[in-house]
C-alpha cells in the first residue's frame, strides 16, 4: 500500500520564535485537526512553513529537521514570490470571485506569473519525495495547476485535488482570463472533491462551456483518462469539541456571569474571520434594524461578535475592517444604557478550545456568510450542544446549508428578512428548539472530519490504473517521415476536431487568421483536401480564396455540386429530418443537421441528463424506422447515412486521377474510418485522438495537427533548398532532429 501525500497551502504546525529559539505549534482548525492522524503513518505532509522570517543558517536547518522529524517537507517561496501569488492572486482574485464578490476584485488582475511559478515549485517538490502508487492530496485553490503539472511529469500516483471553498457558477467563472488554465490544472487530477453538489455542478457546467470536454453528473472524460468528481462533506470532530481549554477561559466566564446578572437576556453569538465574504456588515444591519424597529426587545439582546482579523495586507479588507468599526460604534452608541451594551465585539483570536466551550452559553448562533464553501462553525455549534437545545440561524450561501435543513434559513441579502428570523430564533419554544436540534445533531455528530477524510481517499484508492499507454506520434518526426518520401503530397483533412477543435456551437468554429495562412502556405507546396460532414456553402465561404479542394457532406458532395443521392434517397432524408425533430424539441440544447445525404441528431449542448435519454431515443428511432440507414455515433452526435457514401469515396477517386502520389489522410471521428481504410499502404494515415482506430499514426489534438502540418512545410522547403544546394540533389533532413520516434501523451 502506498503512502498519502498531502498537499496545502500551509503546513499542520507553525513556527514560533522567541530569544534565539524556536518551537512548532500545531495549527488550528479543520483541515489541520482532521488529517493530522495521517501524518502517524509514513504519510508526508508538503507545505510552505508560513514563515520568511530571517534566521540564522543553524536556526534554519534545525527549523527543516524539526518539521522532516513529524513528517512535514517544508516548501520555501521567496516574498517575491509569495507576496504576489498569496496576496494578489490567491486572496485578490480567486478568492473574492469563487465566492461572487466581484465589486472586491482589483481593476487590474496581478499576481498570475508568481502563481504558476508557485504551483510549479509544488509540483516539483512533490514529485522529488513521491514513489510509485503514492496517493498525492492536493488542497483549495491555490494549488489549482499543480495537478496537471503532476500528470506532466509521468509519475505513477493517484492524484487527488478537493477545493474548500464554493467552485462558482459558469457565468461567474468565466470572468477569469486564465479560466481554461485553471480547469486543465485540476483536470490533471484523478479525483476531484467539492462540498457540495451545487459546487461540483458548476465545475462540470464550465468544463462543458469552455473546455467542450464530454462530461456527465460524476466524471470528465478526456483523451487519455476520465477524470472522477464527487462530493464531500466535510464533518466536524465531537471529541475536540468536549476536550477542555488549558488555560483560563476568559470569555466562557464572562459569558457565565451575564448569564447570572442577566437571566432575562437572550444572547446572539456570532464567530467569523474577519473577511468581506462572511456577511458581518449585513448581519450587523439586521440586528440594527430589529432593534430599531421593536423597541420591546431593547435590553434583552445581545450580539456577542467573534471577528478575527486576517489579510489585513490587502486593500479591500482593511476598508471592510473600517466599515465594520463604524457600524459596531453606530449600533452601540444608538441602543447603548448605562447597564447595557448590544454588540460585543471582540477582533481578536480565540483558541478552539475557548469558543467551543462558550456554545452552550448561547441561545441563538449566527452563521450569516454572503458565500461559503461550508462553514464549519454551524457544525460545532450543532456537536457541542448535547442539551438538544439552540437555535442555529443559518444562510442559505453556506456550503452547509445543504445538509443543516433543519436550521432557520436566511437570505444575508435581505435584511429584513434576516432581522425576522433573527426574532423567530429567540420567540421559539422550546420543544421546536430541541426538535430542530435533535435532527441536526443526528446528521452531524455520525461523520466526523476522519470519516470525509477516508471516504476521499478510499475513492481515490479505488480508482483503477487507467493510464493507456498511448503513444501519440511527434508532428516534427511524423513531418520528417511524409517528407521523406519525396512525391507529390495528397492531404485529405477533416476539418472539426482536427483542423479546428470541437466546439460548443459549430457557426463559431470559423476558421482562424493563422489556420488560414497555414493552409495557404502548404496548398503551395501540395494538394489540399477538406473532407468534412458540413455543408458546402458554408465550407465555400470559410476557404474562399484558398487553393484548396472542398468536399462536403463526408464526400457526398464536391465542389461542382455534384451529388450521389438519388432524389428517392433525399425523401428519406427528409422524413428521416423530419422524425428527430420531433424528438429534439423534447429535449433543449438538441438539433437536428439536415444534409443531402445524412441526418445528423447533435445534443452537446444538451444537460448530462437529458443527452444520454435524447441521443438513444434518436438512435432507437432510426434503427426502427429506417433499418437500411448506417448509424454513426459520433463526438455528442447521432448520425444516420446511407452507408455506401462516405469518406472513402473520395481517397478512392483520387487514387483514380493521380499517380506517383503520397495521400494523407487526418481526422478524429468515425466517419474518417472510411477514409483512412481506403489509403494505400504506402500512404500516412492519421487519427486526432485516443480512440480506437484502423489509422497508423496518431496525433493528440488539432493543436498537433497544425504543428505537423506547419513542420511539414518547413521540410518541403527545407528539401527545395537543399536540392538547390546539393550537386546531386540528396538531401538530409535527420540532422535537425533527435532519434525519438514518438513521445507518450503525458510528457506533451
Amino acid at each position: 500500500m502506498g503512502r498519502t501525500l498531502i498537499v496545502s497551502h500551509r503546513l499542520p504546525f507553525n513556527v514560533v520564535i522567541k530569544d534565539q529559539d524556536f518551537h512548532l505549534e500545531t495549527s488550528v482548525g479543520g483541515l489541520a485537526t482532521g488529517l493530522m492522524p495521517l501524518l502517524q503513518s509514513n504519510n508526508l505532509w508538503l507545505g510552505w512553513s508560513g514563515s520568511n522570517k530571517k534566521v540564522s543558517a543553524k536556526m534554519g536547518e534545525a527549523i527543516h529537521k524539526d518539521f522532516t522529524d513529524r513528517g512535514c517537507i517544508p516548501i520555501e517561496f521567496s516574498d517575491e514570490e509569495h507576496h504576489p501569488f498569496m496576496d494578489d492572486m490567491c486572496n485578490g482574485v480567486i478568492w473574492p470571485l469563487y465566492h461572487y464578490q466581484v465589486g472586491n476584485l482589483p481593476l487590474q488582475f496581478e499576481g498570475w506569473d508568481e502563481y504558476v511559478k508557485c504551483n510549479r515549485k509544488v509540483a516539483d517538490a512533490i514529485a522529488r519525495v513521491s514513489k510509485p502508487g503514492d496517493l498525492i492530496w492536493i488542497h483549495d485553490y491555490h494549488f489549482q495547476l499543480v495537478p496537471e503539472m503532476l500528470r506532466e511529469r509521468n509519475l505513477d500516483v493517484k492524484i487527488g485535488f478537493f477545493l474548500h471553498i464554493p467552485f462558482p457558477a459558469y457565468e461567474m467563472f468565466r470572468i477569469l482570463p486564465w479560466r481554461k488554465e485553471l480547469l486543465k490544472g485540476l483536470l490533471g487530477a484523478d479525483l476531484i472533491g467539492f462540498h457540495t453538489q451545487d459546487y461540483l455542478d458548476h465545475f462540470v457546467d464550465s468544463v462543458d462551456q469552455i473546455l467542450n470536454a464530454d462530461t456527465t453528473e460524476s466524471t470528465v472524460t478526456l483523451v487519455d483518462r476520465t477524470v472522477q468528481l464527487n462530493t464531500f462533506p466535510l464533518g466536524v470532530d465531537p471529541s475536540e469539541l468536549s476536550r477542555d481549554f488549558d488555560g483560563d477561559n476568559n470569555l466562557a466566564k464572562a459569558l457565565h456571569q451575564v448569564r447570572e446578572e442577566h437571566p432575562e437576556l437572550k444572547i446572539f453569538l456570532s464567530v467569523d474571520r474577519l473577511d468581506y465574504t462572511k456577511g458581518l456588515a449585513r448581519k450587523l444591519l439586521a440586528f440594527e434594524y430589529l432593534l430599531e424597529n421593536n423597541p420591546s426587545l431593547r435590553g434583552k439582546l445581545m450580539l456577542v461578535q467573534i471577528a478575527p482579523p486576517s489579510r489585513g495586507d490587502v486593500p479591500a479588507y482593511k476598508k471592510f475592517r473600517r466599515q465594520l468599526d463604524e457600524y459596531v460604534g453606530r449600533i452601540n452608541g444608538k441602543f447603548s444604557t448605562p447597564v447595557y451594551q448590544p454588540i460585543f465585539y471582540l477582533t481578536r483570536s480565540f483558541h478552539p478550545q475557548e469558543i467551543y466551550q462558550v456554545y452552550k452559553d448561547v441561545d441563538v448562533m449566527l452563521v450569516t456568510p454572503v458565500r461559503d464553501g461550508m462553514n464549519l462553525v454551524a457544525k460545532e455549534f450543532i456537536a457541542s450542544r448535547d442539551d438538544d437545545d439552540g437555535v442555529l440561524v443559518l444562510s442559505e450561501f453556506a456550503g452547509a446549508s445543504s445538509e443543516l435543513h433543519e436550521a432557520l434559513m436566511i437570505n444575508p441579502y435581505d435584511i429584513c428578512q434576516m432581522a425576522q428570523s433573527f426574532k423567530t430564533a429567540v420567540a421559539m419554544a422550546k420543544p421546536e428548539r430541541q426538535a430542530r436540534m435533535r435532527a441536526l445533531r443526528e446528521r452531524v455528530i455520525h461523520f466526523h472530519t476522519s470519516d470525509w477524510a477516508k471516504s476521499f481517499l478510499d475513492q481515490l484508492g479505488s480508482i483503477p490504473a487507467q493510464l493507456r499507454r498511448i503513444q501519440f506520434d511527434h508532428p516534427k518526426f511524423l513531418a520528417r517521415d511524409i517528407a521523406e518520401k519525396n512525391l507529390p503530397l495528397e492531404i485529405t483533412l477533416d476539418y472539426d476536431g482536427t483542423l479546428f477543435p470541437i466546439v460548443k456551437v459549430p457557426a463559431s468554429a470559423v476558421p482562424d487568421q493563422e489556420l488560414r495562412e497555414l493552409l495557404k502556405k502548404l496548398s503551395d507546396k501540395s494538394q489540399l483536401h477538406i473532407v468534412s460532414g458540413r455543408p458546402m456553402h458554408e465550407l465555400k465561404s470559410w476557404f474562399a480564396g484558398l487553393a484548396v479542394h472542398l468536399h462536403a457532406e463526408h464526400g457526398a458532395v464536391n465542389e461542382a455540386q455534384d451529388s450521389m443521392v438519388s432524389r428517392d434517397e433525399m425523401e428519406t432524408i427528409q422524413k428521416l429530418s423530419r422524425g428527430l425533430q420531433k424528438i429534439a424539441s423534447k429535449y433543449s440544447g438538441t438539433r437536428v443537421e439536415t444534409k443531402v445525404f445524412s441526418c445528423c441528431f447533435h445534443y452537446r449542448n444538451a444537460s448530462p441528463k437529458s443527452a444520454e435519454r435524447a441521443a438513444s431515443e434518436a438512435q432507437t428511432f432510426i434503427e426502427d424506422f429506417y433499418p437500411d440507414m448506417q448509424v454513426l455515433n459520433g463526438k455528442k452526435t447521432v448520425e444516420a447515412r446511407y452507408a455506401h457514401l462516405n469518406k472513402g469515396v473520395v481517397i478512392r477517386e483520387l487514387l483514380q486521377k493521380v499517380t506517383l502520389s503520397c495521400i494523407v489522410a487526418i481526422g478524429d471521428d468515425r466517419t474518417d474510418e472510411d477514409m483512412f481504410k481506403a489509403v494505400p499502404d504506402d500512404g500516412f494515415t492519421i487519427v486526432v485522438g485516443a480512440h480506437a482506430s484502423n489509422a497508423r499514426y496518431r496525433l493528440k489534438d488539432s493543436d498537433d495537427v497544425r504543428s505537423l502540418l506547419a513542420e511539414l512545410c518547413a521540410q518541403l522547403e527545407d528539401m527545395e533548398t537543399s536540392r538547390k544546394l546539393s550537386p546531386d540533389n540528396s538531401t538530409n533532413l535527420t540532422s535537425r532532429f533527435i532519434n525519438e520516434r514518438s513521445v507518450d501523451f503525458l510528457s506533451l
